[in-house]
């Protein structure tokens, strides 16, 4: 068969706050404050695994998510949404394993190598702007026995500058907090 073995996880959610605690900012006294609010969310999320082959698995998984604040409206007249929420997120990751013990060495090779994407969201509490969209791809591969191991990696691999927070203060004025770009490393890990 393709797939030797699947499984599959989901689930719907609906969720009702009073006095949600959400940051906001003041343009007249230029301060971040608490801004509690009633809202909802609601949505759903699946993930999934499965063994492609014995040295080979396969991950993924999708989310949607949809909000409304209750006492406040977007620039449009529409009941504002809940800030720094995506719409949608996916996953898909490939993990890898190859053993060394044919070549008589112990342990295995291992490698996993995953893309992330994080769906546009708004960037305040007043829904006056979003930030965009993001995709990461990360990269790993080592070797593990049974003590440990060593690993090399890529995070963020293309060196994407994903927009993580932002604010609106005021007139068109708008910032946001841009995450970190790539990252080479080593690693090790000891196992008792």
């Amino acid at each position: 068969p393709l797939v030797n073995h699947l499984e599959l996880d989901g689930s719907i959610f609906y969720n009702d706050v009073k006095n949600g605690p959400l940051s906001s900012f003041d343009g007249d006294t230029f301060t971040f404050f608490v801004d509690t609010q009633d809202y909802i969310s609601y949505g759903f999320e699946l993930e999934g695994r499965a063994r492609v082959v014995d040295e080979l698995r396969l991950s993924s998984g999708i989310g949607v998510t949809r909000t409304q604040i209750d006492d406040l409206r977007d620039p449009g007249g529409d009941k504002a949404q809940v800030p720094n929420t995506p719409k949608f997120t996916a996953k898909v990751a490939l993990d890898y394993f190859v053993p060394t013990d044919n070549l008589g060495l112990p342990g295995d090779i291992v490698g996993r190598i995953e893309y992330q994407r994080v769906g546009s969201r708004e960037a305040d509490v007043g829904n006056t702007f979003e930030l965009r969209a993001y995709n990461l791809v990360d990269f790993q591969l080592g070797w593990e026995g049974e003590f440990g191991g060593v690993y090399g990696f890529a995070r963020n691999a293309f060196d994407e500058r994903p927009e993580l927070q932002g604010s609106n203060f005021g007139n068109g004025a708008e910032s946001v907090i841009v995450g970190r770009g790539r990252l080479i490393g080593v690693g090790a890990t000891v196992r008792w």
